[in-house]
C-alpha cells in the first residue's frame, strides 16, 4: 500500500505518522497509533462560529506559553458545533463545510496469531445528503509475540481458556507502539517477512486451568493461522 503524505507530515493511509485530523482547537495534527484516542469516533468541528449569524467568533489561545499556546479556544458567545450539521432547534450550518467523521484502531481479530494486528482507518465525508467513504488498513506480523493469546474471548462452552479480554486495550496501545517503530523503520514500506501470512503461525492455546499447563495446539491437525485472510475480513468490514 502506498500512503500519501498529507501536507501537516501525516499520510492519508496507514503510516507511523499517525492518521490526520483537522481538530477544531490545535488544528491540523497526527493521531498516533498508540493514542488514548484509538477506536473513538472523531467529527470535525468548526474552531468558533456566532449561533445567530454562523459568521466566524474571536478565539483566544489556552496558555500564554507552552503548547497550550497552540490550542485555540473560543470566546462566548461563539460555540464550536460539528460541521454539516443542522438542528432546527438549536445551530443550523449553512458554511457548505462537509460533515467528516474518522475512526482509527489497532485490531487483533479472534484466531489470529500473538504477533499479528491491523490498523485501520475508516473517514467518511458528507455534503448535500451524498457521502464518500475512504477506508485503509494494514496487517502486520512483527514475528515476535505482544498479544497474550490467539483468542480475543474464551467465555463459553467448553474449557475456559487464556483470552486476551481485559487487556485488550492495554495490548492495543503496545502493538500500536511496537507498529508505529516498524513502520518508521522501514519507511512505511514493510518487507515481506512482516507482512502477514495465512501460512506462518501455528494457532497455540493455553487453559486457564492448571497453571502449569503448556500451550498446545488449537486443532489436532495444528492448522496455521489465517493471519492475512481475518485481515482483509477486518478491514472489509470495518
Amino acid at each position: 500500500m502506498t500512503a500519501l503524505l498529507h501536507p501537516r507530515g501525516s499520510p492519508d493511509g496507514i503510516g507511523w505518522q499517525g492518521v490526520y485530523f483537522d481538530h477544531h482547537q490545535k488544528g491540523g495534527m497526527c493521531i498516533a497509533w498508540h493514542s488514548p484516542q484509538i477506536g473513538r469516533l472523531e467529527c470535525e468541528k468548526h474552531r468558533c462560529v456566532n449561533p445567530k449569524t454562523g459568521s466566524p467568533g474571536t478565539t483566544y489561545p489556552r496558555r500564554r506559553k507552552g503548547s497550550g499556546q497552540y490550542t485555540h479556544m473560543c470566546k462566548k458567545p461563539g460555540i464550536s458545533p460539528f460541521k454539516g450539521v443542522c438542528d432546527k432547534q438549536g445551530y443550523c450550518d449553512n458554511s457548505g463545510a462537509p460533515q467528516v467523521c474518522q475512526k482509527q484502531q489497532v485490531l487483533h481479530i479472534n484466531h489470529m496469531s500473538r504477533s499479528a494486528g491491523v490498523l485501520v482507518l475508516k473517514r467518511s465525508s458528507c455534503l448535500n445528503g451524498k457521502c464518500s467513504v475512504f477506508k485503509s488498513g494494514l496487517c502486520i506480523d512483527l514475528r515476535k509475540n505482544v498479544w497474550s493469546s490467539t483468542i480475543n474471548d474464551s467465555l463459553g462452552k467448553g474449557v475456559n481458556l487464556v483470552s486476551i479480554s481485559h487487556g485488550m486495550l492495554t495490548q492495543a496501545k503496545e502493538f500500536g507502539w511496537q507498529a508505529k517503530a516498524s513502520l518508521k523503520k522501514h519507511y512505511n514500506k514493510l518487507p515481506a517477512k512482516y507482512r502477514c501470512s495465512d501460512h506462518r503461525h501455528t494457532e497455540m492455546i493455553k487453559p486457564t486451568w492448571p497453571a502449569t499447563s503448556q500451550e498446545k495446539c488449537y486443532t489436532a491437525t495444528c492448522a496455521k493461522t489465517k493471519d492475512a485472510a481475518l485481515a482483509r475480513f477486518a478491514i472489509f468490514n470495518f
